[in-house]
């Protein structure tokens, strides 16, 4: 079962407590998958969703706010669909499809919170966290897609909208705001779980950087020793290593002797100790005497 599935399951369990939001989860399951269809001059509507338990969870919203028991098979009759019109502020659109024509019935935050749980348990998915973070719920027209994102911005999500195969999709991309945005629902078990898989991603992504840094490091660390006991031994090997200052003599014997050991390390060893710096420096220093060899030894 995938995650987006196992979000819907515990959704499809959880509804407000006030009227007005199972009106407002009623609302946005109708405005974000139903349909009106004109029947003999009137409007008859039915939700387009193949989950019996999202369907179940519809009648039984009808059924607890408007008092609708017969809905004559799936499609509500005329009159079930006016008191739905009236009660949940839509219209038919020039499609069919539904509009929001008020939005005071998302004007209070539980509200919200339960128009949110209704249109993702019809158009929306979640990516499993060990993948990726990614939340979205389709629309079917761009006000509907602009007043879900502003809804969502609300609540602090960064919400943004893409038009995708002739849907408008509302979408979110950060982690922590995919994982605000199900506890905002009231998918409670599956936050914890997306938390819980974020944390240990996040950790091993930070862990992974680390080590790559640190690879990074050694093998530039590397790279400059091979490099500087090129150099001293192309001193030793042409004017010895006695024709260099005392100090980078004893830099270049400690560095021969010590090929693996930082600058750091190196400059503990001088007498007196350097640091880092001084030692680098005097390494440069030997660099541009092994460079002056090697255009001597060119031009000859």
């Amino acid at each position: 079962m995938s995650f987006s599935s196992k979000v819907r399951d515990e959704l499809v369990e959880k509804t407000g407590k006030a009227r007005h939001c199972l009106l407002a989860e009623l609302a946005a399951m109708s405005l974000f998958s139903g349909k009106f269809i004109k029947n003999q001059g009137k409007w008859q509507f039915f939700l387009e969703t193949d989950r019996p338990g999202i369907r179940a969870k519809y009648f039984t919203l009808l059924l607890r706010t408007l008092n609708i028991k017969d809905v004559g098979g799936e499609y509500l009759s005329p009159a079930a669909a006016e008191s739905l019109m009236t009660a949940a502020h839509l219209a038919p659109g020039p499609d069919g499809f539904p509009v929001l024509t008020d939005s005071v019935i998302i004007m209070q935050e539980c509200c919200r919170k339960s128009f949110l749980r209704g249109a993702f348990l019809v158009s929306g998915s979640v990516s499993d966290p060990d993948r990726s973070y990614h939340f979205e719920i389709a629309a079917r027209d761009p006000d509907s897609a602009e007043l879900l994102a502003n809804l969502i911005r609300d609540f602090g999500c960064d919400a943004k909208t893409v038009l995708r195969k002739n849907r408008y999709v509302v979408y979110l991309k950060d982690g922590a705001d995919v994982g605000e945005l199900m506890a905002l629902m009231g998918a409670s078990q599956s936050f914890l779980t997306f938390e819980n898989d974020r944390v240990v991603r996040e950790v091993r992504g930070n862990v992974n950087r680390k080590v790559n840094c640190e690879t990074a490091n050694i093998e530039k660390t590397v790279s400059a020793a091979v490099r500087q006991l090129d150099d001293i031994r192309l001193i030793d090997e042409t004017s010895g290593l006695n024709s260099l200052p005392e100090n980078l003599r004893e830099i270049a014997s400690l560095r021969l002797s010590h090929p693996d050991m930082s600058l750091t390390e190196l400059g503990k060893l001088t007498h007196p100790p350097i640091g880092k710096s001084g030692v680098n420096h005097r390494l440069r220093r030997i660099s541009e005497i092994a460079e002056t060899l090697h255009s001597t030894d060119r031009n000859t």
